[in-house]
């Protein structure tokens, strides 16, 4: 099957010249009408559209533009026979027209530029086709990630069930100490199941819950999200006093901080000095996280935030997923907002700015 092209010139004798030059390569219609060349257009959907400048109803600039709606993947060709080309430059720089010829037209020249035309219709199909194929292969990914973490749920929890009947059952100590082990570990993969779901629905669906913005309390939320959470190494964190309003998609930046904190007490030196602070300025919030770690880490900051790029000492296989600081990055970006990580001289200093008007 000939690839199509639909040709639209008021002269007559204009249309039967590209008709007898293209008909071996292309299957051509035309029309001398403006309007009913339109209609072919949306009709045959073709890989390229000849259209003439001066015409009565129209220009071939203004064709050209509406047929964009009714065939966005044809290739536009314009010929004109005026020296005035303002209005084609000025079409051809907003994309709407991929180029123009001058009549009277040579042959061979047309043919080129036809042919040349071709094949950028046939590489922007190509395209199409591929990401289409992403697409497919990423909600693939998906589906099959939400699967597999929902079945995983059923055997975790007979094994927490059952961990809990030898609790009330075995006496020795060596024996409670291999229970808690298996406890801590079996928690440890409900978490990162947990984890595994948020960060592949929040990937599939990136602006779910951003239009639900909430007046937030942030010098609040930090002070119960810091006495809420486990602190093993018995860190001393500083908070911000100064109270702090603004509007925020809740569930997503309580996230953000929760996870950041947790971070902290899971990370920093023993018996060390965490702080948080936080500002609006300008329509930003901006909040600094900074910590001395309990080892030295020596990675970039693209690193850290991979889900498939981990150290040995920061994951320490005792505390967390590991997908903490991956699923703070994508939230943050997901808000439109933007993270800096350092992590030079044992200190691990994280700020994240996102758009936020007060509350």
């Amino acid at each position: 099957m000939l690839p199509t092209i639909i040709c639209i010139d008021d002269e007559a004798h204009n249309n039967e010249a590209l008709e007898r030059l293209l008909r071996k390569k292309y299957t051509v219609y035309s029309s001398t009408s403006p309007a009913e060349g339109l209609e072919l257009i949306k009709k045959y959907q073709p890989a390229i559209i000849i259209s003439d400048q001066r015409m009565p109803q129209m220009t071939g600039v203004e064709l050209l533009e509406k047929s964009l709606s009714l065939s966005p993947d044809s290739i536009r060709l314009l010929l004109t026979g005026y020296t005035d080309l303002e209005s084609v430059i000025s079409a051809i720089n907003e994309g709407q027209i991929y180029r123009y010829l001058t009549k009277p037209w040579e042959p061979q020249d047309l043919i080129i530029t036809i042919d040349k035309a071709f094949e950028t219709y046939q590489l922007k199909q190509e395209l199409k086709k591929q990401n289409e194929m992403l697409k497919s292969l990423d909600k693939l990914k998906t589906d099959f990630m939400i699967l597999v973490t929902h079945e995983l749920r059923t055997p975790l929890t007979a094994i927490s069930s059952f961990t809990d009947l030898l609790k009330e059952e075995i006496k020795n100590d060596d024996g409670k100490s291999y229970v808690d082990y298996i406890a801590k570990n079996t928690n440890r993969l409900h978490k990162l199941i947990e984890d595994i779901l948020f960060i592949t629905k929040i990937k599939a669906n990136p602006k779910a819950s951003l239009n639900n913005d909430s007046p937030l309390d942030v010098t609040n939320l930090l002070a119960k999200l810091a006495q809420k959470n486990p602190n093993p190494h018995d860190i001393q964190i500083s908070l911000p006093q100064a109270p702090l309003r603004v509007l925020l998609p809740s569930e997503f930046f309580t996230q953000i901080c929760d996870r950041l904190i947790q971070n902290m007490y899971l990370h920093a030196m023993e018996n060390s000095i965490a702080t948080v602070s936080a500002k609006w300025e300008d329509g930003v919030l901006q909040m600094h996280f900074s910590n001395k770690m309990n080892s030295p880490v020596h990675l970039k900051a693209e690193e850290f935030f991979s889900l498939f790029s981990r150290n040995e000492k920061v994951m320490n296989h005792t505390g967390g997923t590991g997908l903490g600081l991956s699923i703070i990055y994508t939230l943050v970006t997901n808000m439109g907002g933007t993270v800096d990580l350092n992590t030079d001289n044992e200190m691990f200093s994280l700020t994240l700015s996102l758009p936020a008007s007060l509350a």
